[in-house]
């Protein structure tokens, strides 16, 4: 059987027999994928080897943290002595406190009124020219001007502002010719004082004693140079004592003296011997009529004495500033 086609438009069909298929060209095969055993997903990291990488990588940013730490110390520390030699350059030698007291001539020395003193603590205390630390200050050796400078902006930050000074004159710690004055100063509604000691130095100019200023003490009087170390020399307020403990017990064979400075927490004790050069050297300083006692002593820790507990074994000035000689030396 066949199937007649129809033409339509001028276009002629071939008579198509039943149940041929029909012709639709040339077809492609599509293509089946099948599944490559090389490209499965790889298998998750167990438990414990994430914890390694994890351990790894904080590992490494530790160590990255210390390394900048240790650069920029290291970078600090070329920084600052760079300064320290520069400025060591600049400023002058430090006066040495035997020329002080042996070479100035103390009956031409210019006077030095509250005017004068007040416009040079301004001065001094504004400064921040390590340079010009010695135009304002008697250094002690070894000071450094860079770090003295670091020192007296501490102090700045810690006490504050200038409110107003207090005139005290003229003094003679140790036979020399000092002029005084108190600085008072405050910081969030806290007072504070300190006191500027000046001697002429051997150009006959008028400096502010930078160790008294700083109440210098060696070591300084912390919580871990109080256990760990034997001997100190400390710059303090003195007053007579009541409390006889341990090896200080006996009253007849010791005076006891209580050592006081604003830059500690609790008073220290001290004892000397009775009767002795340094016990005289205290009592004559304890009965001033001065409102604070200063003095500048050389005290010893013993082994099985009570701690904050010392023997004084030097008087070495009956003020903050020292001379040529020890002050127990006169009696």
């Amino acid at each position: 059987m066949t199937i007649k086609r129809f033409t339509s438009g001028g276009e002629k069909f071939e008579p198509r027999k039943l149940g041929s298929p029909p012709d639709i060209g040339a077809v492609p095969r599509a293509s089946v994928r099948t599944p490559d055993t090389h490209e499965r997903r790889p298998p998750r990291s167990t438990p414990k080897e994430q914890s390694s990488k994890r351990y790894l990588a904080w590992f490494f940013f530790g160590l990255y943290v210390a390394i900048s730490f240790i650069i920029i110390a290291v970078v600090k520390n070329i920084r600052d002595k760079m300064m320290i030699a520069e400025t060591a350059k600049i400023s002058k030698s430090a006066i040495d406190l035997d020329l002080i007291f042996t070479k100035v001539d103390k009956s031409n020395l210019p006077e030095l009124r509250s005017e004068e003193a007040t416009k040079i603590v301004t001065q001094a205390l504004a400064n921040r020219n390590p340079a010009l630390i010695e135009d304002y200050f008697l250094l002690g050796t070894g000071d450094f001007p860079v770090e003295v400078m670091k020192k007296l902006v501490r102090i700045h930050e810690m006490e504050g502002e200038i409110t107003h000074t207090e005139w005290l004159g003229l003094k003679f710690p140790n036979e020399s010719n000092a002029r005084q004055i108190v600085i008072h100063s405050a910081i969030n509604d806290v007072n504070r004082t300190r006191r500027a000691q000046f001697v002429p130095g051997s150009d006959g100019k008028w400096r502010i004693d930078l160790d008294a200023y700083l109440r210098k003490c060696d070591p300084p009087l912390n919580k871990d140079a109080l256990v760990e170390s034997e001997t100190f020399v400390v710059r303090v307020f003195v007053t007579e004592e009541n409390s006889y403990l341990g090896i200080y017990s006996d009253k007849t064979q010791w005076s006891a003296y209580s050592l006081n400075s604003p830059d500690i927490t609790d008073a220290l004790y001290a004892y000397a011997k009775r009767g002795s050069k340094q016990d005289k050297a205290l009592r004559s300083i304890v009965n001033t009529d001065e409102n604070l006692q200063h003095a500048t002593l050389s005290i010893i820790k013993q082994e099985d004495g009570v701690p904050h507990r010392f023997e004084v074994t030097r008087v070495i000035s009956a003020n903050w500033i020292v001379g040529d000689k020890d002050y127990d030396e006169s009696f």
